[in-house]
């Protein structure tokens, strides 16, 4: 993961319009002066506890999304990969009066995706959990939670996941995505 996740770092440092500050007043001052120097993927020295993840689900968060929460700050991941519409995950940053675990809780955050997805969509939760949306529909992405296959909501059948994955991992995924439409 760690390797995908700088690639795509070394891509967005690249893409002059990867992020607008402005959204991002209320950031940590560490993470925003990083974000301020193109420096949009901070190494972490630090872990998040999912114990309340685990605590409100009844299951770990799988390793390879914990590995995106735990490896590098970051305001968001986002591009295209398969679709002509944009692919949003969830970001890993703190605001100024938030400790490392408060990420969990954050708005559009992990926990957010998943509660908001069960209760609107009586989303499945036990079999996919919700890692971010598509840009223009508010599709949900999703991780089956079984083989770490990624799926897009099934446009036609809100909650329910297409019937055939667009990546087989969140790895490929992130190696795949693009600042220009692919599909």
């Amino acid at each position: 993961m760690q390797e995908a996740i700088l690639n795509y770092a070394v891509k967005a440092k690249n893409n002059p319009n990867y992020l607008s500050l402005t959204d991002f007043e209320s950031m940590h001052p560490y993470i925003k002066r990083q974000c301020e120097n193109g420096e949009y993927f901070t190494r972490r020295n630090t872990l998040t506890d999912f114990k309340i993840f685990e605590n409100m689900f009844g299951y770990k968060l799988p390793k390879d999304i914990g590995d995106l929460i735990n490896l590098f700050w970051h305001p968001y991941i986002y591009g295209f990969y398969k679709v002509n519409e944009c692919i949003i995950l969830f970001s890993c940053h703190k605001h100024k009066t938030e400790n490392d675990d408060d990420i969990m809780k954050q708005k559009d955050g992990i926990i957010d995706l998943a509660v908001n997805w069960r209760e609107v969509y009586d989303g499945d939760i036990i079999h996919y959990l919700p890692i971010g949306w598509k840009g223009y529909s508010g599709s949900y992405i999703l991780y089956e939670l079984s083989t770490g296959r990624i799926f897009e909501e099934d446009f036609d059948n809100d909650g329910k996941p297409a019937e055939e994955p667009f990546a087989n991992s969140l790895k490929e995924l992130i190696q795949g995505l693009s600042f220009e439409p692919t599909g």
